[in-house]
């Protein structure tokens, strides 16, 4: 498999998106489908040190919403809503698309992009 699979969760920040530049390598079909890669990550953004990399697909984007309550001296962590959005093999309209039906984020609850990323393994150079 030349392929690796990779969870990513975020922290989600009020009036910005995820925080990566995203370029469509195939697309401009009719029906939709094509290949969106992610070419850079926006200093300062959510996605910052979040371990995505240029080249990565986004194969799933959702978001988790949470509350953390308190009882006490005890800390319950409650979650409340998942969404989720398959991005897979979706031309760059749709991936935008995609991303922008998440909720927006609600005051009083922590939200976190969750995404699975589709990275192609790098071979070793053999000299």
């Amino acid at each position: 498999n030349l392929v690796d699979i990779v969870k990513i969760s975020f922290s989600r920040k009020e009036n910005q998106g995820l925080g990566l530049e995203l370029a469509e390598l195939a697309g401009g079909r009719e029906d939709g489908l094509g290949i969106t890669l992610v070419t850079g990550i926006v200093p300062g953004g959510p996605a910052e040190g979040s371990g995505i990399l240029p080249g990565d697909s986004i194969a799933e984007v959702g978001v988790v919403r949470r509350r953390i309550e308190t009882t006490g001296d005890r800390k319950l962590e409650e979650v409340q809503q998942k969404w989720s959005s398959r991005t897979e093999c979706l031309a760059y309209d749709g991936t935008v698309q995609a991303i922008q039906s998440l909720p927006p984020i609600v005051q009083g609850f922590e939200d976190y992009y969750t995404l699975t990323i589709k990275r192609l393994r790098r071979k070793p150079k053999v000299t």
